[in-house]
C-alpha cells in the first residue's frame, strides 16, 4: 500500500480519471464490433469480446483508484488478467491458423501474456527470480517477433483487402 504521500495520491487519481475516459467507450465499441463485423472470420469474437472485457477491467480499475488510491495493490491481479487475454488471443491465432507462422506467433503471444502474469506475481511477492522471469518472457517474445518477421504475424489482415472492391481514380 502507498504511504500517505498526497502528491502520489493525486497522480493516481489523475490515472483513475484517464481510465474512466478509456473504459466507458470500450464496452460500447466492443459490443458494436460483435454485432456489426462485416468480414468473414472469427475476428468479431476475438476482438469484440476482448474489447468489452478490457473496458470493464479499466472501469473497475478507475473506480478503485478514484475511491481509494492507497488500494493500488488490488490492481496487480488485473495485470495478470490482461495477460490472460493475450494468451487467449495467441491460442485463437494458433487454433484458427490466422497467419503464416501460427505456432511462432502463438508462442510469442503466450510469452507476452505469461510475462504479464509473472509481473503481477512479482509485484505481490518481490521475489527476484519471478522478476527475472517477468523480464525474460517479453524478451523471448521480441526474439520470436524478430525471427518470424512482424509482417508474417499480421499477414491475415492483408487478405482483407481482397474482400473490398478497388477504387479506381
Amino acid at each position: 500500500m502507498l504511504k500517505g504521500n498526497q502528491e502520489v495520491e493525486e497522480r493516481l487519481k489523475a490515472f483513475g480519471n484517464l481510465f474512466l475516459g478509456l473504459s466507458v467507450p470500450l464496452p460500447v465499441l466492443g459490443i458494436e464490433n460483435d454485432t456489426a463485423w462485416p468480414l468473414p472470420a472469427n475476428y468479431d469474437f476475438i476482438n469484440g469480446v476482448m474489447v468489452v472485457c478490457i473496458g470493464a477491467l479499466l472501469l473497475v480499475a478507475c473506480l478503485l483508484i478514484l475511491r481509494s488510491p492507497k488500494g493500488i495493490r488490488f490492481l496487480y491481479p488485473m495485470i495478470a488478467v490482461f495477460g490472460l487475454f493475450v494468451i487467449a488471443y495467441g491460442a485463437d491465432i494458433f487454433y484458427y491458423n490466422l497467419c503464416q507462422a501460427p505456432i511462432a506467433v502463438a508462442g510469442m503471444l503466450v510469452a507476452e501474456g505469461l510475462g504479464s502474469v509473472a509481473t503481477s506475481a512479482y509485484l505481490f511477492t518481490s521475489w527476484r527470480l519471478v522478476g527475472y522471469v517477468a523480464i525474460a518472457l517479453p524478451v523471448v517474445a521480441i526474439i520470436v517477433t524478430a525471427i518470424t518477421n512482424v509482417e508474417s504475424i499480421f499477414d491475415h489482415t492483408v487478405s482483407f483487402k481482397t474482400l473490398f472492391p478497388r477504387k479506381v481514380n
